[in-house]
């Protein structure tokens, strides 16, 4: 029965002018977000290996709360990728390319909500800054798995695990300080969010190893604001290790670290606030 579905909605697509209505529905849907046109060339099908193929597509920075140019996509790709259990429906793979970075991603609607998996996910950092934040720069790759389960844009399910050997924070200002080319290498970080909760859990964030001019390790809960992410509030605990070079390279850090005590070297801190707006205190 999903095969004979698939089929017709192939057929479907192949002979109907599905692109423009689509084009029209974008622009019925995103009349009230100021700047905000997603755009692309065509909708086609390819049936070796069926699949749904949009090309050339064009995503304003706008629609992501952000200013400067256009997010370019040369393709996307939807594959038919068997079954998924949960939630129980059909499982796609979708594929694209930005900035030279590849993309994979599993997608699956049905029963239960919506599925969104990457499976040891290789990615570039420095390629893909622009999709991921304007006041933090952060280079080297990353080896991502994630899991996350919605239902009615609503989060039930979270789990991820990130890694990396070669992370880099390359020179830049955060919050009028300057900050100098940083090779911490060892990155990590686990969260998870079980079934029916609010409330993520950073099971580790864990940053630099034993010769890293900074080094990091921060764990607590995040309760999730479902509205707005941003407003999600953090009560993260952590230390916060500054090598004796790293010092000398940036005074400025004695003027920070002033009000943190210290245990074996390393400055106690809680991030609170919200994902918006940290506000990092001691403990």
């Amino acid at each position: 029965i999903l095969a004979c579905l698939f089929l017709l909605v192939m057929s479907f697509i192949t002979f109907y002018p599905i692109g423009d209505k689509i084009k029209e529905q974008m622009k019925t849907h995103l009349a009230n977000v100021p700047g905000c046109r997603p755009d692309f060339e065509q909708i086609r099908v390819e049936w070796f290996l069926p699949k749904i193929v949009i090309s050339d597509v064009v995503v304003p920075a706008a629609c992501l709360n952000k200013v400067g140019d256009p997010l370019k996509f040369r393709h996307l790709t939807l594959n038919f990728n068997l079954l998924s259990f949960k939630p129980f429906g059909p499982l796609f793979k979708l594929t694209t390319d930005f900035s030279g970075q590849p993309l994979e991603v599993y997608y699956a609607i049905g029963f239960g909500g919506q599925l969104i998996r990457l499976d040891e996910q290789k990615l570039h950092l420095g390629r893909l800054s622009p999709l991921i934040s304007d006041s933090f720069k952060m280079q080297g790759d990353i080896i991502l798995d994630a899991k996350i389960i919605m239902d009615k844009a609503v989060l039930k399910d979270v789990k991820i695990y990130a890694r990396s050997r070669n992370f880099v924070i390359p020179p830049q200002n955060i919050q009028g300080f300057s900050l100098n080319f940083l090779k911490v290498n060892d990155f990590s970080l686990k969260a998870n969010q079980e079934d029916g909760t609010q409330r993520l859990m950073i099971e580790e964030i864990i940053l630099g190893d034993a010769n890293a001019p900074v080094r990091a390790k921060f764990s607590g809960p995040i309760q999730v604001n479902q509205q707005s992410l941003s407003f999600s509030s953090l009560n993260i605990k952590g230390e916060v290790f500054f090598s004796d070079s790293f010092k000398q390279e940036n005074p400025w850090i004695d003027l920070v670290t002033g009000p943190y005590s210290q245990k074996d070297g390393f400055y106690q801190v809680k991030l609170g606030g919200t994902l918006g707006q940290l506000q990092p205190g001691p403990m």
